[in-house]
């Protein structure tokens, strides 16, 4: 039987992902998380997230943005999936 991976959202843990991000990535993966769902980048740049999480073995399974056009932001981060938290004040 095929099992499905398990993910994390970051958001949960985001002060701990503040103060360190591959430390927390890396307490992530120890707890048997295959995978992340990000909320942003703290304070790196994409290149530097996508780094980390690849050293630790977690796959960034979804991008969440405010953002009206998050699927632009997720193609940055090598993330297939995207997410808007809200809707635009103008459908």
């Amino acid at each position: 039987m095929k099992t499905l991976p398990v993910a994390v959202q970051v958001y949960s843990v985001r002060d701990d992902a503040e103060r360190d991000f591959k430390g927390t990535m890396q307490k992530i993966k120890d707890m048997g998380y295959d995978g992340v769902e990000l909320a942003g980048l703290y304070g790196m740049k994409p290149a530097e997230v996508k780094a980390i999480l690849e050293e630790v073995g977690l796959v960034p399974h979804t991008f969440r943005s405010r953002s009206s056009k998050p699927t632009s932001k997720a193609r940055s981060h090598s993330i297939k999936r995207s997410a808007c938290s809200t809707l635009p004040s103008r459908i």
